[in-house]
């Protein structure tokens, strides 16, 4: 699977999933695998329709992965006032540092 796949990935390095309706389920195994992966450097998941489980799951995630530096996200069942929010929550708590550029379309 591509979760299987992302956690022993060393040459994929951008990775877009948008459009993909994984919602939090899908998330987390992404996240899951990412925690391992060493190489990809961007993520775009915008329109994978998450709620604030799938974006707190990715947070953790970043707490292990440090070749992350771009998320976009959009098109979630956030509310665009939820992911300011969630986004300001999440560096105030140490979880999405400023070398990870979010993203919100």
């Amino acid at each position: 699977t591509l979760c299987d796949s992302l956690e022993t990935n060393t040459s994929v390095n951008d990775l877009n999933l948008s459009e993909n309706d994984i919602g939090d389920d899908g998330i987390f195994c992404l996240s899951h695998s990412l925690e391992l992966n060493k190489a990809l450097t961007t993520l775009n998941i915008m329109s994978c329709r998450f709620t604030k489980l799938g974006l707190k799951s990715l947070a953790l995630m970043l707490t292990f992965n440090t070749t992350i530096k771009k998320i976009a996200w959009a098109d979630t069942f956030l509310t665009e006032s939820e992911k300011l929010i969630e986004k300001d929550n999440l560096v105030s708590a140490g979880l999405l540092t400023p070398s990870v550029e979010a993203v919100l379309f």
